[in-house]
Formats: C-alpha cells, sequence, structure tokens
C-alpha cells in the first residue's frame, strides 16, 4: 500500500514534510513485520534488540548501562526488558564481581537459539527493503538522515 492510500491523504507542505511523514510510517510497517516474525519466539523486537547485541557480543558479558547505550531506541526500559528476557531464560543477569553496583548482561544458549532460528524471516525482510534502493541512493539516504541526526542533537530538543 503506497503512504497516500495509508494515511488517506495526497497533500503534503512540500516533498521534505512528505518524506518526513513516509519515513515514521515506514518504521511502523517494519515495526509490524518485525512484531508478527518474532511472536512465534514470544519476543518484541526491543527484546529481540537486546539479544541481537548480545550474541554479538561472543560470549563477554555487557554492562546494563552499555546495552542501554546501544539500544536501537534509546527510550526503551532496558532494565525491564533484561528482567523479561532473563525469566524466560534467555540471557543472564548477575553483579559484577569488581564492582558490585555494575549489573553484567549474557545472553544464554536458548538466547542464541532465538536469534538463529529467527535469522531466516528477519534476513528476509532486510532483503526485501535493501531489493528497494541501490548502494548509492542508500549513501545519499545515510548521509541526509545522518545530517538530520546532527541538527538535532545541536538544537538539544
Amino acid at each position: 500500500m503506497l503512504m497516500e492510500e495509508a494515511l488517506q491523504t495526497n497533500r503534503f507542505r512540500n516533498e521534505q514534510h512528505k518524506l518526513l511523514l513516509h519515513v515514521l510510517y515506514t518504521r511502523s510497517v517494519i515495526m509490524i513485520q518485525l512484531k508478527r516474525l518474532l511472536r512465534p519466539f514470544g519476543i518484541t523486537p526491543e527484546q529481540y534488540n537486546i539479544l541481537r547485541i548480545l550474541n554479538g557480543q561472543e560470549g563477554h558479558p555487557l554492562a546494563l548501562q552499555d546495552l542501554s547505550q546501544r539500544m536501537l531506541d534509546p527510550g526503551s526500559n532496558t532494565s525491564r526488558l533484561v528482567e523479561k528476557l532473563r525469566a524466560k531464560g534467555l540471557l543472564q543477569r548477575n553483579t559484577c564481581v569488581q564492582d558490585r553496583r555494575r549489573i553484567d548482561v549474557l545472553i544464554t544458549p536458548s538466547g542464541q537459539k532465538v536469534i538463529q532460528q529467527s535469522q531466516e524471516n528477519l534476513t528476509a525482510l532486510e532483503d526485501l527493503f535493501e531489493a528497494q534502493f541501490d548502494k548509492n541512493e542508500a549513501q545519499k539516504m545515510n548521509t541526509a538522515l545522518d545530517g538530520f541526526h546532527q541538527a538535532i542533537q545541536a538544537l538539544n530538543f
């Protein structure tokens, strides 16, 4: 479905405004698909993001604070998400021996299994997205979005 059909409008202030709404709409479409693909594993996209980060640690624990900083959505309640994943046996949460204030998080074999089993469908979704852009288009969009991120940070919104 085209964005205009979904939003039931074709009136935008300009092409840049249309692009902003398109990015927001596309994020929503992607999140709906991610939720659908992850439902059989009993996890949310935010929980998957935590498992993905921890899986990339290759068996090394990551401090809860560092995990929070690496989340795609900085507004996520990482402690709550980690606790839900711990209760499902997908990760371990331990107090650091050297610094009792630090909480270390480590993916379990069950968590790694979820990553492996979900990978095929998630890769298919990524491939579908990637097929829409050639390398130059993707680089141009990435550069433009990075510029927007820097402008937002400079304003301290």
